[in-house]
């Protein structure tokens, strides 16, 4: 009798050991993943931020501005690579996005699509090259951006090019119109004095509306569909 409540002693303090250590137990918990509203959402160990995202005290309320990704993702590769780097670009959401206030030319990386942004006075004024991206938005929006050489849309297949200020697209690249779209499906806005002063072109294979204000496109629009509506 007093070996069996020896026993049955000895198996009590073991439960109560196994209870107490699974209620320590807690697996690395990561920081800016669990929704909450108050703390009591969160592990005993993290806070409620401010921004609605349990994480530990030095990093609660501030996840919106860490690189932090979920498990198994650290090592992804950047959907870019490094091309859109090498162009002086950032990638946002898999698409190259340049950003450009000198006077030079800007070249798209192949294989993306990409953003160009010229909107400063006399931002991109060499010309943008959309290359081999997969799709090409081009934003000429200052005085006498992109004026030299233009926007040329090269083998994306679609195409958005704004060019709005004075003199902003004036000139084309080695005789070529101001804004080339090319066999891409194309759409032009040309806002100002002087602006795509030396026309769109589209080839058959292409597709084009274009929007010419403020005596725009002087060298014409091509086969582009064209109003004068400039918003």
């Amino acid at each position: 009798m007093a070996g069996t409540r020896v026993a049955h002693d000895h198996d009590v303090r073991w439960g109560l050991f196994v209870i107490a250590v699974t209620a320590c137990y807690s697996p690395d918990l990561e920081d800016c993943i669990t929704a909450c509203a108050t703390a009591e959402d969160c592990a005993p160990s993290q806070l409620c931020g401010n921004d609605g995202l349990c994480a530990s005290e030095p990093v609660a309320g501030r996840c919106s501005s860490l690189d932090t990704v979920d498990a198994g993702t650290e090592d992804a590769p950047d959907p870019c690579g490094t091309t859109c780097m090498d162009a002086n670009g950032t990638c946002q959401g898999g698409r190259c996005v340049i950003d450009m206030v000198g006077p030079g030319d800007v070249t798209c990386p192949s294989g993306m699509p990409c953003t160009v942004l010229c909107n400063a006075k006399d931002a991109c004024k060499e010309g943008v090259r959309c290359g081999g991206a997969t799709s090409c938005i081009v934003e000429c929006a200052a005085e006498s951006a992109c004026k030299d050489r233009g926007v040329d849309c090269g083998s994306a297949t679609t195409c958005e090019v704004l060019c709005r200020g004075a003199s902003a697209c004036q000139h084309g690249s080695d005789g070529n119109k101001s804004v080339e779209c090319r066999s891409a499906d194309c759409t032009v806005t040309c806002d100002g004095n002087a602006a795509c002063q030396d026309g769109i072109e589209v080839y058959p294979q292409g597709s084009c509306n274009s929007s010419c204000c403020q005596d725009a496109c002087e060298g014409g629009t091509s086969t582009c569909v064209n109003d004068n509506v400039c918003t």
